[in-house]
């Protein structure tokens, strides 16, 4: 691809330093909800919610009373890196972890989109299992492979603004030069509206998988340009807190 296709946003500097002091937040999810949706489903898909050595109990009283806890991207990266996928009730529960993190308190669909994706269970953890496989085996970006990946994640209710966050999590591979990023709306609102990136515009094909491609290709290289501490999950980490404002 042309280098220009990847030059570096002249608005993404001033929007790097603007967040260079903030962190990302744990955050704050309802289990009794969350468990409550989620309790015909065989196995224990809730099982991680509550373990003490990757959520805790919300620091507010009255979240703590409403059964609220807390979980940080790093628990979730260290429970998805560690995950045994031949088995099944390990690839469900991480999972749920990773919708439950990725849904906070505020979106309620997910809970609906969840339980709807393990209607077929067998088929649920095959869809998780081969899409963590896959990538984890891709070693760069801009290949057709990860389009396939993409293309080939089919789960009842998940699209991809939730199936990129499992990506982002059981999709790693160690030591690697890219990794795979969520890419959600709040990410396309800052892409769009603040940096003036169109997706369209960069992908060798206009779909979304390539769609998606173009986009990892475009952190990762942008990451790549300003240098250190800047990382492509930084990035876009930064995206989706800005959501789409004026710089």
């Amino acid at each position: 691809m042309s280098p220009e296709r990847f030059a570096v946003p002249p608005t993404l500097p001033v929007l790097v330093e603007h967040y260079a002091e903030a962190s990302p937040s744990p955050v704050r999810f309802r289990t009794p909800t969350w468990e409550a949706a989620l309790d015909d489903v065989q196995g224990k898909p809730t099982a991680l919610l509550r373990d003490p050595k990757i959520t805790t109990e919300s620091a507010n009283e009255r979240y703590r009373t409403l059964g609220d806890r807390v979980v940080t991207s790093n628990a979730i990266a260290d429970i998805c890196s560690g995950i045994d996928l031949a088995e099944d009730e390990s690839v469900i529960a991480a999972f749920v972890l990773v919708m439950a993190w990725g849904s906070g308190t505020t979106n309620s669909r997910s809970l609906r989109n969840t339980r709807s994706a393990l209607d077929n269970m067998k088929g649920a953890v095959a869809v998780l299992r081969e899409s963590a496989t896959a990538l984890r085996g891709i070693n760069e970006i801009d290949s057709a492979e990860l389009a396939v990946a993409h293309r080939s994640f089919v789960l009842a209710g998940v699209r991809e603004p939730f199936f990129t966050k499992w990506f982002s999590f059981a999709g790693v591979k160690p030591k690697r030069r890219w990794q795979p990023l969520i890419l959600d709306s709040r990410v396309r609102n800052t892409l769009h509206k603040t940096l003036d990136v169109w997706l369209n515009d960069i992908a060798r094909e206009r779909n979304d998988p390539w769609r998606y491609v173009a986009y990892l290709e475009a952190l990762h290289t942008w990451a790549d340009k300003l240098g250190h501490p800047t990382t492509a999950s930084r990035l876009e980490w930064i995206l989706f807190q800005h959501n789409g404002k004026p710089i």
